[in-house]
């Protein structure tokens, strides 16, 4: 890959990505998380301490442009410029680790089972996403909706999916700063 086109691909992903990360919901990310409790005489509830539903769809649609197969700005997308010749070894390596990072994560199990089905990160996620956020699609709107009727359950896979975007945010985050590292060496290149 030619140094201007990766500076085309590298500067178009850092853009967006500070476009993500403008957003509320990372502000909003802290003190996030689930209390549970039980009372004798009430039971169990559980209270999901959250961005707003308005800061997470709004993060949602911009970070699916990282994680959406047919995106330009996949994050696997990158590969090509991080094959170069023209990117160091060291960057290349630290590429490739966000990716694994990246793939543990997703392949990681979330924290309940369901129907004796231990789900994956990356299951949660997915049911969200297309479930409830982006692109509803029939059978996982259906799988989404089964968990709203559980508020126990649904309060505890909505803060699995939260968690699930930090995640990604970081990883976006990390990316940024390696491409951030390879066009300055393809500037100082060129000024030699």
């Amino acid at each position: 890959m030619e140094k201007e086109d990766i500076f085309k691909k590298l500067n178009d992903f850092n853009k967006n990505a500070e476009e993500l990360f403008a957003h509320s919901f990372i502000k909003k990310l802290q003190n996030t998380g689930v209390s549970i409790n039980w009372e004798r005489d009430k039971g169990t509830s559980v209270q999901l301490r959250s961005p707003d539903e308005e800061s997470i769809k709004a993060v949602v649609n911009d970070i699916r442009k990282f994680l959406q197969k047919n995106d330009s700005l996949k994050i696997d997308k990158l590969q090509n410029v991080y094959k170069s010749k023209n990117v160091d070894k060291s960057e290349k390596d630290e590429y490739v680790n966000i990716l694994k990072e990246r793939e543990e994560f997703e392949n990681s199990f979330a924290m309940l089972t369901v129907n004796s089905i231990s789900l994956k990160v990356i299951d949660v996620f997915n049911v969200f996403l297309y479930g409830k956020y982006a692109h509803r699609s029939e059978g996982t709107k259906d799988i989404h909706d089964e968990w709203e009727s559980i508020p126990v359950l649904y309060e505890l896979m909505k803060n699995e999916f939260i968690r699930a975007l930090h995640v990604y945010i970081q990883l976006i985050s990390n990316i940024v700063c390696i491409n951030k590292i390879v066009i300055a060496k393809l500037e100082n290149d060129a000024q030699v």
